[in-house]
C-alpha cells in the first residue's frame, strides 16, 4: 500500500462501499464503511485508529440525504456524544436547521445552521453555524449550473479549515488544516481510477515545515 494514500472499494455499480486512509509510514489512519442503495447513502461509520483521534463516528441519513443523527464513540466503544437533527425550516429567504447533542455526562449542546443560497445563476451558497449561541463554522459552496458542487471552503473559529475543488475531469483536490496540531493535509483523487495521493505536513508556530 503506497504511503499517505487512500484505498477505495466499490460495489459493482461503481459506488463506494469502504474507504481506507493511510499515514505516510503506511499505518492505517481511518476506515469508513458505507451502508447504501445505489447512490443513496443511509449510514456511514468511520473508525479513526491513531492515538490522538481514537474515535468512531456514525452518521445516519434520511431519503433526501440529510444527516438525521451522529454518534461518537471512544476507543472502547463507549458513547461520547449523540446528536439528532431537526428538519430544516424557513426563516426569511434562508433555511434553518438545528441539532441537539448530548454527551456522556448528560450535558446538552445546541447547534443552529443557517443556509443562504444565492441566485442559481451564480451558484454560490453559504452556511453559517453557531454552537450554543457562539460562532462555530462558516461554509461557502460554489455549484455549477447543474447544481453540483465544484468548490467549497469550510472554516472553523479555531482556524482549522477544509478546502476542496473538483476539476472538469472530476479530479478532486483537497487541502485541510487542523489547527490543534498545526497539520496540513493535501489529497488529490482521480475519479476515473479511484486512486488517491495524500500528504500530511506538520508546521511550527512560524509555519516552517518540520
Amino acid at each position: 500500500m503506497p504511503t499517505g494514500s487512500t484505498l477505495l472499494i466499490y460495489d459493482p455499480e461503481g459506488y463506494s462501499l469502504e474507504e481506507y486512509h493511510y499515514e505516510e509510514d503506511g499505518s492505517l489512519h481511518s476506515h469508513t464503511k458505507y451502508t447504501r442503495k445505489a447512490w443513496r447513502v443511509y449510514r456511514t461509520e468511520t473508525d479513526s485508529v491513531i492515538p490522538s483521534e481514537n474515535r468512531t463516528f456514525v452518521q445516519s441519513f434520511n431519503s433526501d440525504g440529510l444527516v438525521t443523527g451522529t454518534e461518537t464513540y471512544d476507543g472502547s466503544r463507549s458513547l461520547i456524544s449523540n446528536s439528532k437533527n431537526d428538519f430544516p425550516s424557513k426563516r426569511g429567504g434562508a433555511v434553518v436547521s438545528t441539532s441537539k447533542e448530548e454527551n456522556g455526562d448528560g450535558g446538552v449542546s445546541t447547534t443552529e445552521t443557517i443556509d443562504e443560497s444565492a441566485d442559481p445563476a451564480i451558484g454560490l451558497s453559504r452556511q453559517t453555524t453557531t454552537k450554543d449561541g457562539k460562532p462555530y463554522y462558516d461554509w461557502l459552496i460554489q455549484r455549477d449550473t447543474s447544481g453540483k458542487p465544484v468548490t467549497d471552503a469550510l472554516t472553523f473559529v479555531d482556524g482549522s479549515f477544509s478546502e476542496r475543488e473538483v476539476k472538469p475531469d472530476s479530479t478532486t483536490i483537497e487541502h485541510k488544516y487542523w489547527a490543534p496540531t498545526k497539520t496540513h493535509t493535501y489529497q488529490t483523487t482521480d475519479a476515473n481510477s479511484g486512486s488517491s495521493q495524500r500528504l500530511a505536513e506538520r508546521l511550527h508556530e512560524d509555519n516552517i515545515p518540520i
